[in-house]
């Protein structure tokens, strides 16, 4: 009975105050401060609760009431799981929003449009039912491989046609699925993947060089002759090897969602900039294909360029050769410069089309998209930069 005064006169002294009536004592706590001492056992009553309000009962005769305040800690996972939350809300009513408006004009599009006639519709502007026609590229390609010929054509651009919006939940697949995967990677040990991830990169850079070598050529030909107006507002021919590629091309941006799955396996950090840009970029690219959008021809042309300096970069590193700071630097560059003329293609869309009254082959759907697109990625990748390069790395001690 002694020690129990001592321990309720050594807790007043701390700052708890004594219900006399009720022998009950408030505090302030951590759940920490709770320990078996002479006299009180302590039994903890639901510690494990996410609830920053915990109980804990002492003895029959002295109680610490349930009402105190705790601030507990939340846990790092539980942090990451409320900022995954928001994003997946953020990032659902933002796709929502955009269809809504856009839907009744996308689908009357898709009812319309025929990209093997010489002038055809580009797109279908809402509810005032204005169309505008132009042609495509009649650029014909010196050599064309018998692998560039589909069946039909025809069928290939109507498949993309039909089935685009599939990249939609394909990108909250992939963004669901790859949280998953860190969860259950947390308490494993990272696989090496040396040999697979170096076969991986070098494939996709190779893919992406011959990609660029096959669709420069009628690039080429259709600024030299039509100069920026025709490269950027008119397609290319549906008839050459521009449209394998550009299949192909949409296709890839499911492959390329593999590189998130070898940072995961092998623990590595994954930034927002790379998954979110991962997201995007194949949903823009689907959408893009299946209406032949004119500015689609150099956007799927810039990215060529990028990845086949980018990803032989990603084989060398992954062979574990160390490659000089200024390169990535430069490779990173290329992709800002990359975002900064998307930014100007669909500027020039829009000042073309809404501001002089010319055709140019885009839907507004497709024009907000990219533009939104290119800004966004654009500030990501100039504030990625300047957190990556802007320190001098620190020197190692001898």
């Amino acid at each position: 009975m002694t020690n129990m005064i001592k321990e309720i006169l050594t807790l007043s002294s701390k700052g708890i105050y004594a219900d006399k009536g009720s022998h009950f004592f408030r505090r302030s706590i951590h759940t920490g401060d709770l320990v078996d001492s002479e006299g009180l056992r302590l039994c903890k009553k639901n510690l494990a609760s996410k609830s920053p309000k915990m109980t804990v009962e002492m003895t029959p005769d002295v109680n610490i009431a349930p009402t105190f305040d705790v601030k507990a800690d939340k846990p790092k996972s539980l942090e990451k799981r409320v900022q995954v939350n928001k994003m997946t809300v953020s990032l659902s009513l933002t796709l929502v929003m955009i269809f809504t408006v856009y839907w009744r004009e996308i689908k009357e599009f898709v009812k319309t449009f025929d990209p093997f006639l010489g002038s055809r519709l580009v797109f279908y502007e809402g509810a005032g039912g204005q169309k505008w026609t132009v042609p495509h590229s009649t650029y014909t390609y010196s050599f064309k491989a018998s692998f560039e010929n589909f069946k039909s054509n025809e069928w290939a651009v109507n498949f993309m046609k039909r089935y685009w919006l599939i990249s939609i939940p394909l990108a909250y697949f992939y963004y669901y699925g790859i949280h998953r995967l860190q969860d259950f990677m947390k308490n494993r040990e990272p696989m090496k993947l040396t040999k697979t991830l170096v076969a991986w990169n070098i494939f996709l850079g190779l893919f992406s060089i011959v990609g660029f070598v096959r669709t420069f050529e009628e690039w080429f030909y259709v600024i030299r002759n039509d100069g920026i107006y025709g490269t950027i507002c008119t397609t290319f021919n549906p008839e050459g090897p521009t449209l394998f590629w550009s299949i192909m091309f949409a296709i890839s941006k499911i492959f390329e969602l593999g590189d998130t799955v070898f940072l995961v396996l092998r623990k590595k950090p994954v930034i927002f900039l790379h998954y979110f840009h991962h997201m995007l970029v194949m949903v823009i690219v689907f959408s893009s294909i299946a209406e032949m959008s004119a500015p689609s021809q150099i956007f799927m042309l810039m990215n060529y360029v990028a990845h086949s300096i980018m990803y032989p970069y990603y084989a060398i590193m992954a062979a574990g050769i160390r490659v000089p700071r200024p390169i990535a630097k430069c490779i990173t560059t290329v992709q800002i410069t990359q975002m900064f003329l998307g930014v100007y293609v669909t500027s020039f869309v829009v000042y073309k089309r809404d501001f002089q009254g010319i055709y140019c082959q885009q839907t507004r759907f497709s024009t907000l998209l990219a533009y939104g697109t290119y800004v966004a990625f654009g500030y990501l990748f100039v504030k990625f930069f300047i957190k990556a390069y802007s320190k001098k790395p620190a020197k190692k001690e001898a």
